[in-house]
Order: structure tokens, then sequence, then C-alpha cells
């Protein structure tokens, strides 16, 4: 098993607190506390919390790029998932 790194337990936490929080009011101290770790390593991965949101995005969507088959005829059908991602 992949151990996760911090950008990803990081990315986790966000999402997590995302799910009871509004964006705008979330801190690195709030990401940083709810996962243990210290904001010094927050900074050492991500500018900020919107640095943050972008690497997760990007991702996910490498993620979704990754699981589909295909082929050079078939990046209509890769494009199409990912547009539904937004």
């Amino acid at each position: 098993m992949k151990r996760k790194t911090a950008k990803e337990i990081l990315a986790e936490s966000f999402i997590e607190l995302a799910q009871t929080k509004n964006i705008d009011k979330i801190t690195v101290k709030d990401i940083t506390e709810n996962c243990g770790y210290s904001s010094a390593t927050f900074y050492r991965q991500f500018r900020d919390k919107y640095d943050l949101i972008a690497w997760s995005y990007t991702q996910d969507l490498r993620n979704i790029v990754d699981k589909l088959e295909y082929t050079e005829s078939s990046w209509n059908q890769v494009l199409t998932e990912v547009a539904k991602f937004f």
C-alpha cells in the first residue's frame, strides 16, 4: 500500500473541513490542526490554501484521466469525462 504524502494529507484535511465550513472561513491553522501537522509543514508544500485547492483539483483530474483507457481517437471521450468534473 502506498503511503500518503504530506500534500495528500493536507488536501484531505481541507476537504474534510470544507464539508462543514465555508471555504472562505477555513484557515491554514484549521487545516493543519485538523490533521496534526504544523503550519511550517503546510508552507513547505503550498503557498496558501488556494494553492492547495489548485493542487487538489489537478490531482483529481489526473486520477480521472489515468482511469480512462484512451487512444488518440478517444480524446473526445477523455475531454467529455474531464468536463463532467467541472
